[in-house]
């Protein structure tokens, strides 16, 4: 765990190195290394922890002072809110997942003793859903399951060669036409395709940030928790849930 750690991102140039890196890839591009050997992104440990801060290359549009147009401004914030922070503790199974959006709600998710709690951020914040991870057919995305659901895209053939980033050694991968990453911004129309740059620690090959046409993603880690505790509305949902899921056994 120390070993990992220690060589995991920090700072806050990260985001101006990104700038210079896209003014110089062209030479990395040219170099035809050759990719990794796998793991190409690594599992992390059982007991872990990180944070994804996200930053949009364009601010959100904010309408005129017109009355109405303010009124439906802040009905799309609701409706469609933008990812702000994402922060992730593992221990073994079990998981605690949270997203912050810029309306000031959040998502969250407990994975515990094979159960799963959520609760999205345009649910009454009364409301919260539990049940056996085995029911849901269609995992929810980053709920549970792999550790970063969002760079299922990485594969060999996107590598582009090795760079260096906030005074880390990285392998860098690079898509076209690729899924974008994230909440896009409903007040104008969404991409359906981004161009999506991936650069990947070459020691832990842990993710330190990820970037699609719209916005960029810093990732910075922590050691885990011991054990994942419920609390709240959570706990009561898993509690009850698993009872009836014995009961539904007997």
């Amino acid at each position: 765990m120390n070993n990992l750690l220690r060589h995991l991102p920090h700072g806050a140039g990260l985001f101006a190195s990104l700038l210079l890196l896209e003014v110089f890839l062209p030479r990395f591009s040219a170099y035809a290394e050759p990719p990794p050997e796998p793991p190409l992104i690594a599992n992390t440990p059982d007991s872990f922890a990180w944070t994804i801060d996200v930053q949009r290359k364009k601010p959100r549009v904010v309408p005129s002072a017109d009355p109405g147009q303010e009124t439906t401004y802040k009905r799309l914030m609701d409706i469609y809110p933008l990812l702000m922070r994402e922060t992730v503790e593992k221990a073994g199974k079990d998981w605690h997942r949270e997203k912050f959006y810029d309306n000031q709600r959040k998502d969250n998710f407990w994975v515990c003793n094979g159960m799963v709690a959520f609760q999205f951020q345009h649910f009454p914040q009364d409301k919260v859903t539990a049940m056996p991870t085995n029911n849901i057919i269609s995992p929810v995305k980053g709920g549970f399951g792999p550790d970063f659901p969002e760079l299922d895209w990485i594969d060999a053939k996107y590598f582009v060669g090795t760079v260096s980033l906030a005074g880390q050694m990285c392998h860098f991968y690079r898509k076209q036409n690729a899924k974008p990453l994230g909440f896009r911004d409903e007040l104008t129309p969404a991409p359906k395709t981004s161009l999506v740059s991936a650069w990947i620690n070459a020691k832990t090959r842990l993710p330190v940030a990820i970037e699609d046409d719209e916005i960029v993603e810093r990732y910075t880690y922590r050691a885990g928790p011991a054990s994942i505790q419920p609390t709240g509305i959570f706990a009561e949902a898993l509690g009850r849930a698993m009872k009836a899921a014995k009961a539904g056994d007997q």
